[in-house]
């Protein structure tokens, strides 16, 4: 199926049950991450806590400074669908990522910070499609 208009679903309830399923998947998504990935830095690296807390402020700045820009792009050509599609395949390709991190990079700095600019982009792909 391919939506390019909110109006392709014709159907209230189904636009409906697609946004909380499109919601859903995202929001599990980010929370794990938040509960796992700073344990995860915290066992790797020592105040790896604070790296996460870092990578968020750093993912908010970035979000505050483009999410308006990219909102008025979507609204304006009416292509706020290809950005969810966009956000949802990065979120996905960098969850993917962090599970193969500690197979690519087995010890090193690295190890770190590869996963941590993925969950940056997931976060911040995460805030974009809210």
């Amino acid at each position: 199926m391919n939506f390019e208009r909110l109006s392709d679903l014709k159907s209230p309830r189904r636009v409906i049950g697609a946004w909380g399923l499109f919601d859903f998947a995202n929001s599990i998504l980010l929370i794990n991450g938040g509960l796992y990935f700073s344990q995860w830095l915290a066992d790797v690296h020592a105040g790896g806590e604070s790296w996460f807390n870092y990578s968020l402020a750093i993912t908010s700045f970035i979000v505050l400074i483009t999410g308006p820009i990219i909102g008025a792009i979507g609204d304006r050509k009416n292509s706020w669908l290809k950005i969810l599609w966009i956000a949802t395949v990065l979120m996905s390709l960098g969850t993917l990522g962090i599970a193969l991190s500690p197979r690519i990079f087995p010890s090193g700095i690295l190890l770190i910070f590869f996963p941590l600019i993925l969950f940056c982009l997931i976060n911040y792909c995460y805030q974009i499609s809210t």
